[in-house]
């Protein structure tokens, strides 16, 4: 099928890998998926429970807020905020996919992340125009 970046962005989930340090039960998540002018088009919120080392999380499925296309998507982010309770220091991989309306996928991947108390924000890039 050929690339159809005026395809609308239907869905979307994210999944988590741990590696060799936790997330604790209480320390809450957030992502957000964002336009390159900022706009946040997709996310998910909530605690989850917790993450043990070498465990796969996920995947959960994203709240789609905004209608936007896959041309609009271009070069846009997905933030991953933590809020800790205390101190917590999670390592993680991050697989991202949305789903577009002509069941064409954007997937992401993030390697070797590690957020904490210290600093609990990452950012990722979307990639840019499809060739």
């Amino acid at each position: 099928m050929a690339d159809n970046g005026s395809a609308r962005l239907a869905a979307g989930a994210v999944t988590f890998v741990t590696a060799n340090e936790d997330r604790d039960h209480d320390t809450g998540i957030n992502i957000s998926v964002k336009t390159p002018d900022g706009v946040e088009v997709a996310s998910i919120s909530v605690p989850f429970g917790v993450f043990k080392d070498g465990t796969t999380a996920g995947p959960y499925p994203l709240d789609v807020l905004t209608e936007t296309t896959k041309d609009g998507l271009s070069n846009g982010t997905a933030t991953i905020t933590i809020h800790p309770n205390g101190d917590d220091t999670w390592r993680f991989d991050m697989r991202l996919r949305l789903r577009f309306t002509d069941n064409t996928h954007l997937s992401v991947s993030a390697e070797n992340i590690e957020l904490n108390d210290d600093r609990n924000t990452t950012q990722i890039s979307l990639g840019g125009p499809p060739n």
